[in-house]
């Protein structure tokens, strides 16, 4: 579930950057915004799921990481 939503996200961003600088910016802003968003949900649903969200939010912290490199 979790990986066929982050997918779609990031296909429709990565899609969305491959053309102009302004497309580029549009992904930037679209990868950014959609971490945020599932940073949140994250939160949320750590103290009453039974799965443990931690190695997920390092994951995404990862990719976070590599989305403000692209912006340098």
């Amino acid at each position: 579930m979790w990986r066929n939503s982050l997918a779609a996200i990031w296909h429709d961003s990565q899609i969305r950057g491959r053309y102009t600088k302004v497309d580029h910016s549009t992904f930037l802003t679209i990868a950014e915004d959609a971490g945020t968003k599932l940073a949140a949900f994250l939160d949320l649903l750590a103290p009453s799921s039974t799965v443990d969200v931690e190695p997920v939010k390092a994951h995404l912290r990862a990719v976070l990481a590599m989305r403000s490199g692209l912006s340098d």
